[in-house]
């Protein structure tokens, strides 16, 4: 019980330091949960993103992991 309540506050914790960053969260089970990225082999459970909506994406998508530690070629390379 314990493990769940830590579990619970984190995440709620997690949820709050988004909302205070403009960091909207999407989850696998949202509807707008993209359907192509469903599609997967390993989907990822839960989705943030900044700006007009992660629904606003169509036919070309960028994705980009790993960036707590983004490089300034990897800022580049999607901008």
């Amino acid at each position: 019980l314990e493990a769940l309540q830590t579990g619970l506050a984190k995440a709620d914790s997690i949820i709050k330091e988004s909302k205070n960053a403009g960091i909207k969260i999407v989850t696998f089970n949202n509807k707008n949960y993209p359907s192509r990225l469903k599609e997967i082999e390993s989907p990822p459970a839960v989705l943030y993103f900044k700006g007009k909506g992660i629904n606003k994406i169509h036919r070309k998508a960028l994705g980009c992991v790993g960036t707590r530690n983004i490089t300034k070629f990897g800022i580049n390379a999607i901008n």
